[in-house]
């Protein structure tokens, strides 16, 4: 599994693998440095029926239809966009476009409607929690305001999935801020968000 620096989006797919206690095989790639795509070119042909799925949310339900008995629950696939539809681009605003950070903390807020007083997004969990953790474990560790108590229930939210075995093993604070300030600073540099996309850098008043 391509595991690219700079983005959340493979976390996602890591923590269903681990909560189906599926083996897996994670090859790091920079999203800027082109050279490294060539890691995902496999040694031998594909067949002809070989298919490359980039979404992060159809290869979530994959996991979920083809280990059932992990309970990830394919059903929640809805939930999963609604909660990417109104996180992700406050996020990518707050953090490349220079936005006031009340944006991504009203999404916050209306997300926090969405969730139960207590569990996961849909009651138990499920992959639409493997998409929501990996977007608000980056957002956490960038936005101090989410550490106030208008966050009460994404903290405990958050808290109860890091006691998860699967997201315990893999998540790392220490490198997701690493990450989200370094891909920060190569945007306001480069105005790259990726090897394919570009935008104008903000100028700052």
């Amino acid at each position: 599994m391509p595991l690219r620096l700079g983005t959340p989006f493979p976390h996602r797919i890591r923590i269903a693998l681990e909560e189906a206690g599926v083996d897996y095989t994670t090859i790091c790639i920079d999203l800027i440095n082109e050279k490294d795509w060539k890691k995902l070119l496999p040694d031998e042909a594909l067949s002809e029926d070989a298919v490359g799925i980039p979404e992060s949310f159809v290869i979530l339900e994959l996991i979920a239809d083809a280990f059932t008995s992990a309970g990830l629950l394919p059903k929640a696939r809805l939930c999963c966009r609604d909660v990417d539809a109104k996180l992700l681009p406050t996020f990518f605003g707050f953090f490349f476009l220079e936005k006031h950070v009340d944006t991504p903390l009203d999404a916050i807020a209306d997300i926090q409607q969405l969730l139960l007083a207590e569990g996961f997004v849909v009651g138990q969990w499920s992959i639409a929690d493997a998409a929501f953790m990996s977007d608000v474990g980056a957002g956490k560790t960038a936005i101090e305001a989410l550490q106030g108590p208008r966050s009460a229930r994404i903290q405990k939210y958050n808290a109860d999935n890091m006691a998860r075995p699967s997201i315990a093993k893999i998540w790392d604070e220490e490198a997701v801020a690493a990450m989200v300030i370094r891909r920060m600073e190569r945007f306001k540099q480069t105005g790259k968000i990726n090897v394919d996309v570009t935008l104008p850098i903000p100028k700052l008043d």
